[in-house]
């Protein structure tokens, strides 16, 4: 994969990511020019030397990743409760489950799903 297609994926994989914090060192560690507002920092990937950007790209790969193997994890928690329940004989109007597959939704559906764990709707 070239140079230009790491810089696409981490363009667009970095909103999936909910915390920033390895990345914020990262343009730290590194000394990675950046600016600062309220919605965030900000580089120009385009500017990084190819090491940096080979990194970026598989620390931000990383990081995604991790948000959808937590998914998973999460679904199978909820299978395994159910199979202790039935296990157990604990009735089924006591669990109130609906399995749904995060692969079940759109691309954007996914993104907004992971947004929303950062924020508490009451």
């Amino acid at each position: 994969m070239n140079i230009y297609d790491k810089r696409k994926i981490i363009f667009n994989k970095i909103i999936e990511i909910s915390n920033h914090n390895k990345i914020v060192n990262f343009i730290m560690y590194h000394k990675i020019i950046h600016s600062v507002n309220n919605n965030g920092y900000f580089i120009n990937i385009s500017i990084l030397s190819d090491t940096l950007t080979d990194q970026l790209y598989n620390l931000v790969l990383e990081l995604s990743e991790n948000i959808s193997d937590s998914i998973e994890q999460e679904i199978k928690d909820i299978n395994i409760d159910i199979a202790d329940a039935k296990k157990y004989n604990i009735p089924d109007t006591n669990i109130i489950i609906k399995d749904i597959k995060i692969n079940d939704f759109s691309k954007q559906d996914k993104i907004n799903i992971n947004r929303s764990k950062n924020f508490n709707f009451d």
